[in-house]
């Protein structure tokens, strides 16, 4: 196993049958996921099991497996010739993006594979399960420069069928070549981050709509070149801009910014997950920065801990650890930041997304 650094993007949705899990002293938050993806609505369908299980895809998506709480591997499919790009949970089933845009699909109590959705974007991470349907981002680069709208697809989990869901942008994209960076949902909101002309919109997924859009960059610059990340905290959306090297504090129903607060260099755009007491950055070097989600003004460089992404939920934080050959599953202090309990992954590789079934 390599210990470098990849760009990873990591979903934690934890149920009850996680407590044991979850450090002392975390509070639940509102559901918030991180994009590259996704996202839950809490979906488990009636009758449905495997409460508490975490489902992975590990480094470079050759191998999808699942584990119980404990560490047990109860399911492993691999190595994949169309290899997954990203994970998401909901309607009682754990989604995985393949290269080639198949959507699979695969009953998370009895672990078994159901129907396929064929191939209706390529390229993409950036997906999320909200309001009974599932929302995609388009990567294609074939159409990414393209003059156009800028579309999220909704597709009916039902009949694997698609409809331009959300109109993101009406005038021409083709000379920013914008695109959709991270989906953010609580399973009932959705928002989408789109860079280069580095805006935020919220969406409302039962009818399509877009209600507000926020241009994150500063009003001295265009915003165009944008990037950046975001995840959702307790009633907060962060918004990582690299940039302006700054985090940012966003009411997600008003869209209105309520702080800005200058970062340190150098930390990754995509790895950023929050809670009800911090956010947490990844460093290009391993290390982590902790920002006091209370007041983002206190921050503090934790040590190289060999961590290959990070993950959110229940209104904890987490890190996903390789110090030698095996992967961890790390709390992260809600209070300093510290790594705590851990729980030792069967897989042996790196893991690009990690999903917990509630």
């Amino acid at each position: 196993m390599t210990t470098s650094l990849r760009a990873a993007s990591l979903v934690l949705l934890l149920g009850a049958a996680l407590a044991p899990l979850v450090a002392c002293g975390g509070d639940d938050d509102d559901g918030g996921a991180t994009p590259g993806t996704a996202d839950s609505d809490g979906g488990a369908s009636p009758g449905s099991s495997g409460g508490g299980d975490l489902w992975y895809l590990d480094h470079d998506g050759y191998i999808l497996g699942a584990t119980d709480s404990s560490g047990k591997d109860l399911f492993k499919e691999g190595p994949l010739d169309n290899r997954g790009t990203a994970l998401t949970i909901g309607g009682g089933s754990v989604w995985m993006w393949r290269k080639d845009g198949t959507i699979s699909r695969y009953d998370h109590g009895t672990r078994k594979p159901l129907a396929s959705i064929p191939a209706l974007a390529k390229e993409g991470t950036a997906f999320a399960f909200a309001s009974g349907a599932l929302w995609i981002a388009d990567y294609d680069t074939d159409k990414l420069c393209a003059d156009g709208p800028l579309s999220l697809l909704r597709v009916d989990p039902a009949t694997g069928t698609a409809a331009p869901g959300v109109t993101l942008q009406q005038e021409d994209t083709g000379s920013n070549c914008d695109k959709v960076r991270k989906l953010v949902t609580d399973g009932t909101r959705l928002w989408a981050l789109i860079e280069n002309r580095f805006t935020l919109a919220s969406i409302d997924p039962a009818t399509g709509n877009v209600l507000k859009r926020l241009v994150i960059a500063p009003e001295d610059k265009t915003g165009k070149y944008g990037a950046g990340g975001a995840a959702l905290g307790d009633g907060v959306l962060w918004v990582h801009d690299t940039n302006a090297k700054t985090i940012i504090a966003v009411d997600p129903v008003t869209l209105t910014k309520k702080s800005v607060t200058p970062i340190p260099d150098d930390y990754q755009a995509d790895d950023i997950v929050a809670s009800k007491t911090q956010v947490i950055i990844k460093h290009s070097d391993t290390t982590l920065l902790r920002i006091d989600a209370a007041d983002p003004t206190k921050q503090t460089v934790l040590p190289d801990l060999d961590v290959e992404g990070l993950a959110s939920g229940r209104g904890e934080t987490y890190a996903l650890l390789t110090p030698g050959v095996v992967t961890s599953l790390v709390t992260l202090d809600p209070a300093t930041g510290a790594p705590g309990k851990s729980l030792q992954l069967p897989q042996t590789g790196t893991f690009d997304q990690v999903v917990f079934v509630p």
